[in-house]
């Protein structure tokens, strides 16, 4: 088996703009690759006090962003194997769906 080596990290993962996720005891994380941990770096509060809007622009989110920006990556970022970086996805051109350009 073929591991395929680390990208730097220099934006913020996709994983940090593509959405939040809710795990069924309520925990709110800024990823969905594999944080698991209680009082992780990744984990924003639960839906029982906070909204998903609020954890999606609270401050933790925004400094997690700019943690990635300075290279200051949380632990369990550091290793993931899973990382892509935003400025990849937004800057790709829209799939065409099969549609031939200028139809």
């Amino acid at each position: 088996m073929m591991i395929r080596p680390l990208r730097p990290r220099t934006f913020p993962c996709f994983a940090l703009c593509a959405g939040l996720t809710v795990r069924p005891d309520g925990r709110v994380l800024a990823c969905m690759c594999r944080d698991r941990e209680e009082g992780s770096d990744l984990c924003l509060g639960d839906t029982a006090r906070v909204s998903l809007q609020e954890a999606w622009h609270s401050g933790a989110m925004q400094r997690l962003r700019q943690r990635f920006v300075d290279g200051d990556l949380p632990g369990i970022c550091r290793e993931c194997r899973h990382y892509s970086p935003a400025a990849s996805h937004l800057l790709a051109p829209p799939p065409s769906h099969g549609v031939p350009p200028g139809q």
